[in-house]
């Protein structure tokens, strides 16, 4: 459904994928809003944008399958919610009584944008692009100044409702929200678009990528692989025959709370300390992880802490 190929000083690589949900995925300066801009065409851009078959890059925004939701929402101040949406509504009104029940936005409806909210105004940005029947829908973290309760039960709708033949594209620097809503995940760094990967089988490709994923150090087993520890992989003590990687080492764990535990981990002369899933507090001879993720790449100092 979308093919895009870039080849600029700011940006490199290229992707191409069909319906469902892709998060795009990178810290804060990655180039994730700037791809979202070269995709719509808001953005001078030399890149190949491509929609079913289609060429669209010398398309301007307005006449492209595409709608675009940007983290400050752009609604016109002097509307409604409802004005604005039938400004532009292209879709059935049982699908926007759907989506605005789903959006919480029913009380809200004849308000304009200086009476809501941060979150309102994002809420009602969404309605309002799902309202001209998009091929392709581009959240730009879009739903960041929602309220969790409110994100949650978007984020569940969009998973039961969102239509197959419908491309979803959300940018996020969380990893737990692409790993949670999305299908496919596209990493960016530095400009660099990596390879798209599946959710199930997503690998980190470089040091940030690791860290934003939540792994912590490069550490050696007892079989001398280089592995990377992840603290929902790990199981304390060495006494754990199906694990699928043992490190040598003293592993304290200290509740703190129902949900989690503190972690210290010594290894070579080197402490790791992390917070995790809760386990009985303390001391193990070494730890072992239920996973072995090898990188590709060195690991530098700045994984320890």
């Amino acid at each position: 459904m979308l093919n895009v190929e870039v080849s600029e000083s700011r940006m490199q690589g290229s992707f191409r994928t069909s319906c469902g949900r892709l998060a795009v995925v990178g810290l804060s300066g990655s180039g994730k809003t700037s791809l979202f801009r070269i995709i719509t065409g808001l953005a001078p851009s030399q890149a190949h944008v491509e929609v079913d078959h289609r060429d669209l890059s010398a398309l301007p925004p307005y006449q492209r399958p595409i709608a675009f939701v940007p983290q400050r929402p752009s609604l016109v101040p002097h509307k409604t919610i409802a004005e604005q949406v039938a400004w532009v509504q292209r879709t059935s009104d049982d699908v926007i009584h759907q989506w605005r029940r789903i959006l919480a936005l029913e009380p809200l409806w004849h308000r304009r944008p200086p009476e809501l909210s941060g979150g309102e105004q994002q809420r009602a940005a969404l309605l309002r692009a799902w309202a001209s029947n998009p091929r392709i829908l581009l959240l730009d973290e879009a739903l960041s100044n929602v309220d969790r309760p409110h994100r949650r039960a978007i984020w569940e709708a969009i998973a039961q409702h969102w239509p197959d033949d419908r491309l979803l594209v959300f940018s996020t620097h969380e990893w737990d929200e692409a790993e949670a809503h999305a299908e496919t995940i596209l990493y960016v760094e530095s400009g660099i678009l990596y390879p798209l990967q599946a959710r199930s089988q997503v690998a980190p490709a470089t040091p940030s990528m690791a860290r934003l994923m939540g792994y912590i150090v490069a550490l050696r087993d007892r079989v001398g692989r280089t592995v990377l520890l992840h603290p929902r992989l790990v199981l304390p003590g060495t006494a754990w025959p199906d694990a699928a990687v043992h490190i040598p080492g003293t592993l304290t764990i200290t509740g703190s709370s129902p949900l989690t535990a503190r972690y210290r981990f010594e290894n070579g002369g080197h402490t790791w300390t992390w917070t995790g899933p809760p386990a009985p507090s303390g001391t193990y001879d070494g730890l072992s992880l239920t996973t072995v993720v090898t990188p590709e790449f060195e690991w530098d100092k700045e994984g320890e802490r």
